[in-house]
């Protein structure tokens, strides 16, 4: 439908209020159409599910219906009921000893040992289902959400594996628990399976929109979905989920899509993975090589690509993958209750979608533009793939530590330190239209606490010429804590565009960070 959604309206609602009205107006749109397919006999026309994450119907008509449809100025495009197949994923070699390299590699285990499992975060997944009952995944969904646009049944499962394995390596094992297959990034999140996909990896794009429309709902419904993993994709330009993957950001839900496996050749991403608005991850192996099969930027240089309203950063200019992660020899849970070694861009997204699990414990107010840019901006840049960004990395590696570090203000070091540790300050993002995200950490030895008294902290911002713009008010019992300022002054104000500074004063130290308004 050509009807759109108005940002206007719903910005500044909650994610739930945005959901609502963009049902609203999908809804009341499709009427005229909804009346005259329902008026036509059934064997012209049979209408299937409305749907809201995308202004638009499904619909099983013949050719005469079709072009009737596509004369309507109220109708924006028609597509097929395409085969989408998931990528066909390489066995491995059965290695225990090296198992979990990817989860170092990324630094998982780091923010496990800091207390980060990200407990209790929800991720969402449209695959070829979970077997839940897994060892590695057991416990780990969130019933009774569930399901099944290929065989309507009633509980996961999964008659493929490959949902099983991307579900692993998002989220499978227990940590530093009993269980001693730890293959998931985030052993503490929740999981929702959807299937869209049968037992030879096939899906239709009505199954896959069935899914992200669920998905969505639950997200209506207050479920507190945070990102959808998408470890499938087609080639070229097609826009089919242009506007799903638009709405899922618009209300709160990242998605994660892999870039596919055509690689090396350039411009070989796949969509969804190279639509802006989507972080799309490329595949690294043990030595940080980028995988030969791993699809290659940049996105397609023609509308909507080029439209910089879609960007999360006016630099982006095409960039694909947006960043890469382990998808090379990726040992994870199967279908079959056992374990299998697998090489495929799937396996490396659900590393970015445990990522966001930790995040999002760590700060549940992270939005998903602060979910991006902490994933882009804290990346390991291996030599071999000098210059960054590029076509091949992204902006690099993930560092899921380094992500965590700029949301809590602490180093692996200074945890095990304690009291010792020096003060640390960190503002993200460095440039915001006006939320910024601080973090200090003063150590044990600073607070009131240490030493029964109140101490000195101060945390302020100035301008540029030294004008003081806010101060927040901090605890001395509390040696570190997470505050946002939303640019605004100590009166309510809005401040201007601009450099501003931002000093944390802690027992005759200090620390400054430089962050930019723009407006």
């Amino acid at each position: 439908m050509k009807t759109v959604y108005p940002d206007f309206r719903i910005e500044g609602m909650t994610s739930e209020q945005k959901c609502a009205v963009m049902k609203e107006i999908a809804l009341n749109s499709q009427q005229d159409i909804v009346r005259f397919i329902t008026a036509l006999p059934m064997d012209h026309a049979t209408m299937g599910g409305q749907y809201w994450i995308f202004n638009g119907f499904h619909l099983q008509v013949t050719r005469d219906v079709i072009e009737a449809l596509a004369r309507r100025d109220d109708v924006l495009f028609i597509a097929d009921n395409s085969i989408i197949q998931i990528e066909n994923y390489i066995p491995g070699e059965q290695d225990p000893k090296t198992a979990e390299w990817n989860i170092q590699k990324v630094m998982a285990d780091s923010c496990w040992n800091a207390g980060c499992s990200g407990l209790g975060v929800i991720l969402g997944f449209v695959d070829t289902g979970v077997l839940v009952t897994h060892e590695a995944l057991n416990g780990k969904w969130l019933s009774p959400y569930w399901l099944d646009a290929v065989n309507g049944q009633a509980t996961p499962y999964d008659d493929n594996g490959h949902g099983t394995s991307v579900a692993g390596v998002a989220c499978g094992g227990d940590g530093p628990g009993p269980l001693v297959n730890d293959i998931g990034v985030a052993y503490g999140a929740k999981i929702i399976p959807t299937k869209a996909f049968d037992s030879n990896g096939s899906g239709q794009t009505t199954g896959i929109d069935s899914c992200l429309q669920y998905l969505a709902n639950l997200r209506l419904s207050g479920v507190l979905l945070r990102v959808v993993n998408n470890s499938w994709g087609s080639g070229g330009t097609n826009l089919h989920w242009w506007n799903i993957m638009v709405n899922l950001k618009t209300i709160g839900v990242l998605p994660a899509c892999a870039v596919g496996g055509s690689g090396p050749g350039s411009g070989t991403v796949g969509v969804p993975a190279s639509y802006p608005t989507v972080i799309g991850a490329g595949a690294t192996d043990a030595s940080d090589n980028i995988a030969s099969f791993s699809s290659r930027g940049p996105a397609p240089d023609q509308n909507p690509w080029n439209d910089t309203a879609y960007w999360y950063y006016s630099t982006w200019n095409l960039l694909k993958p947006d960043v890469s992660a382990p998808g090379v020899n990726i040992r994870s849970s199967y279908n079959n209750g056992n374990y299998v070694n697998m090489s495929g861009a799937s396996f490396a997204i659900p590393h970015v979608t445990g990522g966001v699990a930790l995040f999002c414990e760590k700060d549940s107010t992270l939005s998903v533009a602060d979910l991006y840019y902490l994933f882009r901006a804290y990346c390991d840049q291996p030599s071999q793939g000098v210059p960054y960004p590029n076509m091949n990395y992204g902006w690099g590696r993930i560092n899921l530590w380094r992500a965590l570090q700029a949301i809590t203000g602490i180093d692996e070091e200074n945890t095990a330190r304690g009291a010792d540790a020096d003060p640390v300050l960190v503002v993200y993002p460095t440039i915001s239209h006006g939320r910024f995200n601080i973090a200090y950490n003063i150590g044990k030895a600073h607070s009131a606490t240490q030493f029964g008294g109140a101490k000195s902290i101060e945390l302020k911002v100035f301008d540029i010429s030294g004008r003081l713009v806010k101060s927040f008010t901090l605890s001395p019992m509390l040696s570190a804590l997470c505050v946002v300022w939303t640019g605004d002054d100590d009166h309510g104000r809005t401040a201007l565009a601009g450099a501003y500074f931002v000093v944390l004063s802690c027992d005759g130290k200090q620390l400054v960070k430089k962050v930019v308004i723009s407006r």
